[in-house]
């Protein structure tokens, strides 16, 4: 057997997401409560196939794919689809009735039975829901989602078995329910002191993370049949050991000038956009200096490449042997004036017209005492390559927000014509 404890070197590099996906699922059970189910949801409101992303059936599969995914069959683990080709709605030979409207009526109320047992969290419950004659990804997605604390987001036998697999290779668990293998893999979860506190979202995530192979299976509910003859033990790789590693396509940045500009009135909209959710992700990159010290050498080596022509005025890092100057790099223009570069690096792609960075107090002392101050700050585009956006004296004119947290900086920018 293998305790989960001894993955704990993951945790540090894996993102929980809590805020967002905790946010998700309650948006989600606030709109679909019993009563809206029961007297308000329309056929349209709970079908897939006419288009309205934000229908019962669709949310569950697309919107909500964060929250476990159900993906990978097709849409008759829904009892009613909408048919785009036949341009009509078809109903699964469990749900026949008379006409749609019987027939979506008493879907309706098995989704309610659904809920209403999954609450129980009891063996006589689950075996009701088992009896439903819906597929068991559709139904444990709803469980998961509205119980998170019960049931957990993997949703068919063969990834269910593939993680128990991982833990205990002796056992079989080829004669269990999903209900059990899940409880099972709870239980794990709560021997771990930090995992424990997870909700099992957080944490069903977290062994897709620890364990990616998984996902070559076939995760469908058709045929629900677990077949671990083949399985093989994954040890968890950290992705910080190869994750920042300077890599050969960094030494060509795409460099773009950008230059202060005004912020329009903020209204009460724009008050409320820089939430702790974006403040703690630039908290964890701030920390992250590995990251960091990529982004530094792909400015050093850009730098330097710069300044060849230049004769004998050579490149500086200067935090690599003081970090206490409120600077990285010290270059220099064609006329020999020394350039202070401060380097900011993200792994955000975001482009919202700003820049936002931690900045120190004695970089922002430094920002403004010394002349010719640069932030750039080194991002990377989905295919890897690295971008540097120049910014000059940015807090020279009134024209940044400072939150007095470190300092987190918004910079209004635009593009700089040349």
């Amino acid at each position: 057997m293998r305790k989960l404890e001894e993955f704990d070197y993951m945790l540090d590099s894996f993102d929980r997401d809590s805020i967002n996906l905790n946010q998700l699922r309650c948006d989600f059970v606030n709109k679909y409560t019993l009563s809206y189910i029961k007297n308000r949801m329309k056929l349209d409101d709970f079908v897939v196939g006419k288009g309205n992303k934000n229908s019962f059936c669709y949310q569950l599969e697309f919107n909500l794919a964060q929250l476990g995914s159900i993906r990978g069959s097709n849409s008759k683990k829904f009892g009613i689809y909408y048919s785009k080709k036949g341009n009509k709605y078809i109903t699964t030979k469990a749900w026949k009735r008379s006409n749609i409207e019987e027939s979506f009526s008493e879907l309706k109320d098995a989704i309610i039975e659904i809920i209403k047992l999954g609450k129980k969290y009891s063996k006589d419950a689950i075996a009701r829901i088992d009896s439903i004659p819906l597929t068991s990804i559709f139904k444990y997605k709803i469980l998961s989602v509205y119980y998170p604390n019960n049931y957990l987001n993997i949703f068919s036998k063969n990834p269910l078995s593939y993680f128990l697999f991982q833990f205990y290779p002796e056992c079989n668990f080829q004669k269990s329910t999903i209900f059990e293998m899940q409880k099972k893999l709870i239980e794990i979860k709560n021997t771990n002191k930090i995992v424990k506190d997870w909700t099992n979202i957080e944490y069903g995530n977290y062994l897709y993370y620890l364990f990616p192979k998984v996902k070559k299976l076939n995760t469908s509910d058709k045929p629900n049949q677990q077949k671990n003859n083949n399985f093989a033990l994954e040890t968890p790789v950290n992705p910080e050991i190869y994750r920042y590693e300077y890599k050969k396509l960094y030494d060509n940045p795409i460099v773009i000038d950008v230059q202060t500009t005004n912020y329009s009135k903020p209204s009460k909209k724009t008050r409320s956009k820089y939430n702790k959710g974006k403040t703690n992700y630039l908290v964890k990159e701030q920390k992250n200096t590995k990251l960091g010290k990529v982004g530094e050498r792909i400015v050093y080596n850009y730098e330097v490449r710069n300044l060849k022509k230049l004769g004998n005025l050579k490149v500086k890092w200067q935090s690599e042997v003081d970090d206490s100057l409120g600077y990285d790099i010290l270059s220099y223009e064609k006329d020999g004036t020394p350039r202070y570069i401060e380097v900011k690096t993200t792994e955000q792609r975001k482009n919202n017209g700003e820049l936002s960075f931690f900045i120190s107090q004695n970089e922002l002392e430094k920002a403004k005492a010394l002349k010719n101050y640069w932030i750039y700050q080194v991002y990377f585009t989905v295919d890897k390559q690295p971008v540097i956006k120049q910014l000059k004296d940015p807090f020279k004119e009134d024209k940044s927000k400072l939150q007095p947290t470190l300092y987190l900086a918004h910079v209004k920018i635009k593009d700089k014509k040349n």
